[in-house]
């Protein structure tokens, strides 16, 4: 078969096509009204355009999870870059993180840290509104045993007067 002589898509094909975009309007139109954003023609062309840049499913996944996450209507480039990080984050599950990532492992903060820093810092909160998560970076260095590198490298040394 010739290049000039693609073949046609099938009813069945076009027809399952028109109904995952309308699905998708559906869910668009939902998450207008769950912010009270009332959508125009031209906002409504753009969002039917978003298949050409992402799946259906993927552009529905990252909506239903706006809904849930965000305060405010959002753009199609947001939705677009959630879609672009659960890429990632699928392809970091499957793979592995790169080799230049897998660099950078051991050399900062890890979960377990910055899940103490956090529990400190609200606690501290509580009593104190102008505290800060930088405050608790030295106890938090002393129970790790050791400073990130990129702290021991920026860490501001006192000046010694010696006159």
């Amino acid at each position: 078969m010739s290049l000039d002589h693609k073949a046609l898509p099938n009813a069945e094909s076009a027809t399952t096509k028109r109904q995952s975009i309308e699905s998708l309007l559906k869910t668009i139109q939902q998450t207008a009204s769950l912010y009270n954003h009332s959508l125009n023609d031209d906002e409504l062309r753009i969002w039917k355009d978003l298949p050409n840049y992402c799946s259906v499913t993927e552009a529905q996944a990252a909506l239903k999870k706006w809904q849930y996450e965000s305060p405010h209507f959002p753009k199609p480039c947001q939705i677009l870059e959630l879609v672009a990080s659960e890429r990632e984050r699928q392809k970091i599950e499957q793979e592995g993180c790169s080799k230049e990532c897998q660099k950078r492992h051991g050399l900062g903060y890890g979960e377990n840290d910055v899940r103490w820093l956090w529990r400190k810092y609200t606690a501290a909160r509580a009593t104190n509104p102008i505290v800060s998560p930088e405050d608790f970076l030295d106890e938090l260095d002393q129970k790790r045993g050791h400073p990130p590198a990129w702290r021991q490298q920026h860490e501001i040394q006192p000046v010694v007067d010696e006159s």
